[in-house]
């Protein structure tokens, strides 16, 4: 007897591991999910049929059902990304450049970086509707409501809207540079929100008048003197961050020269070595100080200061992760400048 209950116990605890595996909360069963072909469920081959035209499905497969579960998220944001992602590759040259992107200048590259960052905030309205498990694996039906995650989309637009319209209505160069950065994220999220709903969300200015004003703006660009100071003990760093301060001007719609200069930008910047237990490797920090004056009348125009820290194996090594976070920075701050 001791040992028969020894055996049924055993057998127990060998089905609750292998039935565990998959186990998860229980999740209420519909007349459509215990439909089953071949013994399975029919919304494992055919979950949009399952869903329906209001939402998005897509089925997860993994070992346990946490696995299952996520990749089933994984396969929603895999749809949505693939949908808006080759609207912009099947877009022409020509095409390019009637959109926000083309107008903006973003890269491929950029274009694909704004469409995921979009589709993980998308994925917070997905829903787990159906799990299933059988001797092969556990298996998950995710869901996205089309409608809800288009509204939640449309909020983010409105929120750059209202930063593109009022940069735009400044009337200043620098400003409309930096509205021109807005519309590459701004166009993936209408992208999503049209994928999604069938709606086009339209921009709060024309794409002709952003042509128009962009070409006025390319055909004189103002010359501003970069004069740079300090740090003088890596000169290499100080033709880098001039360099990168260069490249920075011309993005925002000025040009780096001393010839007919209309703008004077006092840069002053130093490099310090951190103290880094970690043998092998160095710790640097920057600060650079940018101070903007108009030459015809010597007026102090705007400051900015910014700080950069990072650690690596060497100098260059470091100087390559400070460019990334000090370029940000300086495209960030640059209206700080006031340079018109």
């Amino acid at each position: 007897m001791q040992l028969m209950r020894s055996l049924r116990l055993g057998l127990s605890l060998v089905m609750w591991f292998i039935l565990g595996a998959c186990s998860s909360s229980p999740v209420p069963e519909t007349p459509a999910a215990t439909a089953l072909i071949n013994g399975k469920p029919a919304w494992l081959s055919s979950p949009q049929d399952y869903c329906g035209n209001q939402y998005w499905c897509a089925v997860g497969e993994g070992s346990g059902m946490m696995a299952a579960q996520t990749n089933a998220r994984k396969n929603i944001a895999l749809m949505l990304e693939t949908s808006v992602k080759s609207k912009f590759q099947t877009t022409t040259t020509h095409q390019q450049q009637t959109t926000a992107q083309g107008i903006a200048g973003a890269s491929e590259q950029e274009a694909t970086a704004f469409i995921q960052e979009a589709t993980e905030q998308t994925l917070q309205g997905v829903t787990i509707k159906e799990q299933f498990s059988d001797a092969d694996a556990c298996y998950a039906l995710a869901m996205l409501d089309r409608r809800q995650a288009a509204a939640q989309i449309q909020e983010k637009i409105d929120d750059l809207d209202a930063q593109i319209s009022s940069l735009y209505q400044t009337g200043k160069r620098s400003s409309f540079y930096q509205m021109l950065k807005l519309l590459p994220p701004r166009q993936a999220l209408a992208e999503k929100v049209h994928t999604l709903s069938g709606h086009t969300v339209a921009l709060p200015i024309t794409i002709q008048e952003i042509q128009k004003q962009k070409r006025a703006y390319e055909a004189q660009r103002p010359a501003v003197q970069i004069d740079i100071a300090g740090g003088e003990s890596v000169e290499r760093d100080k033709k880098n961050i001039q360099h990168l301060v260069q490249q920075v001007m011309t993005e925002n719609g000025y040009q780096g020269r001393r010839k007919q200069a209309v703008y004077q930008l006092h840069i002053n910047w130093d490099a310090r070595q951190e103290y880094l237990k970690v043998e092998g490797f160095v710790k640097y920090s920057y600060h650079l100080t940018l101070k903007s004056e108009r030459l015809s009348d010597n007026t102090a125009l705007g400051t900015l200061e910014i700080n950069a820290t990072a650690s690596g194996r060497d100098v260059k090594d470091v100087w390559a992760q400070v460019e990334k976070e000090l370029y940000q920075k300086l495209n960030e701050g640059f209206l700080a400048l006031n340079l018109d």
